[in-house]
């Protein structure tokens, strides 16, 4: 038996076909809509489709999955005061050795410092890319160092003990030897 339930439509008669819908919120049956329209209906005669209007204005922004990732600048912020004079200013990855591994501390700005008014005092700073100070040791006589090389020729790094226990500085390759006389230097 066809269902009994309507809001307003009439009922069809008894010798119509049960495959096709009978449930509608009122106007025309569901047998008079055109076929690519749907066939439930919350009343009156379903809309017609129309094309997409033109977009005026702006245009949304849309997401590029093949665009470039995010690069960080090469460089920090300049220093806040002239008490200092920066020896390197390079753009590096540190890492810190826990638990017998090193792990990654992210991509920061490198920079051996030392202050104008006593060249005695000097000071090694990694800083975030967003500007958060990761590093920051103080260069005395004792001060000592390993460098170290990839064993494919593709950068290399210095490490040394800090308050946190051993880190190391990873630069690319082109920067490598910039940063191994910096630290000489830094340490003479």
């Amino acid at each position: 038996a066809a269902p009994k339930f309507s809001f307003g439509a009439a009922p069809a008669p008894s010798g119509a076909s049960p495959a096709a819908p009978k449930f509608s919120f009122g106007g025309t049956p569901a047998a008079a809509v055109a076929p690519a329209a749907p066939k439930f209906s919350f009343g009156g005669s379903p809309a017609a489709v129309a094309a997409p209007a033109p977009a005026s204005g702006p245009a949304a922004p849309t997401v590029d999955d093949d665009a470039a990732p995010f690069e960080a600048p090469e460089t920090a912020a300049p220093l806040e005061d002239d008490s200092e004079t920066c020896d390197l200013d390079v753009r590096s990855k540190l890492m810190r050795l826990s638990d017998g591994k090193w792990n990654d501390c992210g991509i920061v700005v490198t920079r051996l410092l030392r202050d104008v008014a006593n060249p005695a005092k000097r000071r090694v700073v990694a800083r975030s890319t967003v500007g958060v100070v990761m590093l920051n040791v103080a260069v005395g006589s004792g001060f000592q160092y390993n460098e170290s090389r990839n064993k494919k020729g593709g950068g290399g790094g210095i490490s040394f003990r800090s308050e946190k226990g051993l880190v190391m500085i990873k630069v690319a390759k082109d920067s490598l030897e910039k940063l191994f006389e910096a630290f000489k230097k830094l340490t003479e």
